[in-house]
């Protein structure tokens, strides 16, 4: 039943040996604690060991919550299901990791039903329900509900306008990005760093670069915010798709720090797509010195190669990626 390959939770188990020992394993919030602890790290066959001897509406959310948290969204909706069928009623926090679950599975109709749970158990104005439901919509392609729904509720909590703004750069939608980010903005409430994350993703996705490095000097400049790679990764992703590559290397160069391997691969791929073939090389080459490599970057090096017609160099490369896959599955079955 376990969903993730995560290394063993070995201080989380020393715990679980220290509550048997000194005989507090029957307290229900030591049980809740341990069951929370092996789910949310995927070891879901203690996780429902644990749940077995409780059967608990906290249970049944600890349980339920973890699978979602580690990517067992379809087994977090069974056991939601499973739930309802013995006559236990969701909480919020239930409801909230099964819109999750449902956002990622894309699973609309669902989504409907538990919306539909909602209203009837009354939690329709509870804010972190009301995130879900709109990033629930937003996933499920249904972005006039996710819109109706944010209409509907009350707007002075900054978390509610992300979810409606992460919607609006999700699909593409940036008008109305913008017009919302504006109307937040009117309701006098201060955008935060995932405000801007929104707003530069959305910017970027849909061509806009003069806009995505207005927002970025803004949340430096305005707001105080100082961005995280994140958002480095879309402004370097917004000037890499229109072809501004020294712009782009002067805001690497000006961070003053490593920026990480996802920020040099956005840089990359964008010098594929443009075929900056000796830029992309140079980045690829930084990324080794600074030990950044992984599966995703072979593959990038690759494709890199391979548009420039240097296929023996593309081969080689994928083959160096198996040999490396190969090494690290090695010493895991060692370890």
């Amino acid at each position: 039943m376990g969903c993730t390959d995560m290394q063993p939770i070995r201080n989380g188990e020393q715990i679980h040996c220290y509550v048997i020992k000194s005989g507090c394993q029957a307290e229900v919030a030591v049980q809740t604690a341990l069951l929370s602890l092996y789910a949310n790290h995927g070891n879901l066959d203690c996780a429902y060991e644990l749940f077995q001897k409780m059967n608990d509406v906290v249970s049944w959310t600890a349980l339920i919550s973890g699978s979602s948290k580690v990517g067992c969204d379809e087994i977090a909706l069974l056991w939601l299901l499973e739930m309802l069928w013995e006559g236990v009623m969701p909480n919020q926090f239930t409801l909230t990791s099964a819109l999750a679950s449902s956002a990622r599975l894309t699973a609309t109709e669902l989504g409907r039903s538990l919306h539909s749970c909602i209203i009837k158990a009354g939690f329709e104005e509870d804010k972190f329900i009301g995130c879900a439901l709109i990033d629930m919509y937003s996933k499920c392609g249904i972005i006039e509900d996710a819109v109706a729904h944010f209409n509907e509720t009350p707007k002075q909590d900054v978390a509610l306008w992300n979810s409606v703004l992460a919607g609006h750069a999700y699909h593409g939608n940036v008008l109305e990005l913008l017009n919302t980010f504006e109307d937040m903005q009117l309701h006098k409430l201060n955008p935060d760093e995932l405000s801007f994350l929104a707003l530069l993703s959305g910017c970027s996705h849909g061509d806009h670069v003069d806009m995505a490095v207005q927002y970025y000097m803004l949340m430096k400049d305005e707001y105080g915010i100082i961005p995280k790679k994140e958002h480095h990764s879309c402004i370097i992703d917004a000037l890499g798709r229109a072809g501004l590559f020294r712009d782009a290397v002067l805001i690497i160069e000006t961070l003053g720090f490593d920026p990480g391997p996802e920020v040099l691969r956005t840089l990359i791929n964008s010098c594929i797509v443009h075929r900056h073939i000796r830029l992309g090389l140079s980045i690829a080459a930084k990324m080794v010195v600074l030990r950044a490599t992984d599966a995703s970057s072979y593959v990038l090096l690759s494709k890199l190669y391979a548009v420039n017609g240097r296929w023996n160099d593309a081969r080689n490369t994928r083959e160096s990626m198996e040999r490396s896959c190969l090494r690290g599955k090695k010493v895991g079955r060692m370890d």
